[in-house]
């Protein structure tokens, strides 16, 4: 599977089997492929405040995978009210995008009250 975990209100701390040991800040993105094999957690450190996030797996788009782990930061100043890529497919990795092992794109945004956007579908 591939693992994209997008920390929505305070932070999410993560371990692995690979030894990473983070904690996912809000402005922060975490892809994970866990390939071949590769256990992990993401748990809420604080006992009084709550964590907002969002977990997506995705099915590898090929088998025997080398584990890997990365994240970016994606500032949220580009987001406003318009689509940010957080994840692209790893034929046009480039840019501020996290590569993942799936023909997939996944997009962001903190759109404002009334704002609508766009959105062309890719089909390449």
């Amino acid at each position: 599977m591939e693992i994209i975990s997008v920390a929505l209100k305070r932070t999410l701390s993560h371990k692995d089997s690979m030894d990473n040991k983070r904690v996912i800040e809000v402005v922060e993105i975490q892809v994970m492929s866990t390939g071949t094999g590769l256990t992990h957690s993401e748990f809420n450190d604080s006992k009084t405040d709550a964590v907002n996030f969002i977990q997506i797996w995705i099915i590898l788009e090929e088998m025997r995978v080398i584990p890997s782990y990365e994240r970016c930061k994606f500032e949220a100043i580009n987001r406003g009210s318009k689509l940010q890529t957080i994840e692209k497919q790893k034929d046009n990795f480039k840019g501020e995008a996290l590569l993942i092992n799936q023909q997939v794109y996944i997009y962001r945004s903190d759109l404002e009250v009334n704002a609508s956007l766009d959105l062309i579908i890719k089909t390449e």
